[in-house]
């Protein structure tokens, strides 16, 4: 999760998301719009309960100042393109997807 500023200090900017490849998980953007301030303050909670000490992606990832989690959560969102190297443009979130929670 990459940390708010501003009015959102101490609650999540955004939040980091991959797509499971067979070579792990690759990273391929950061959501932050169409997050409510329930659902950062509800974010806010995972870090502690899914803390990981190092970045859960396969590849390198320029988003300095975050903090790391095991990837446990699945969200859906919505996304305009995908970029010619593989990144959202312009992602939107939608909810977050229990129903679809990672366990391993």
């Amino acid at each position: 999760m990459d940390s708010g500023s501003g009015s959102l200090t101490g609650l999540p900017g955004a939040v980091l998301v991959g797509v499971d490849e067979s070579a792990g998980l690759r990273y391929v953007g950061a959501v932050g719009s169409g997050l409510s301030e329930r659902e950062r303050r509800e974010l806010a909670a995972y870090p502690d309960v899914f803390a990981a000490g190092d970045t859960p992606f396969t590849g390198p990832v320029d988003t300095p100042g975050a903090r790391w989690v095991r990837p446990r959560l699945v969200v859906e969102i919505t996304v305009a393109t995908w970029t010619a190297s593989g990144r959202l443009r312009h992602p939107v979130w939608m909810r977050l997807r229990p129903d679809l929670t990672r366990l391993d």
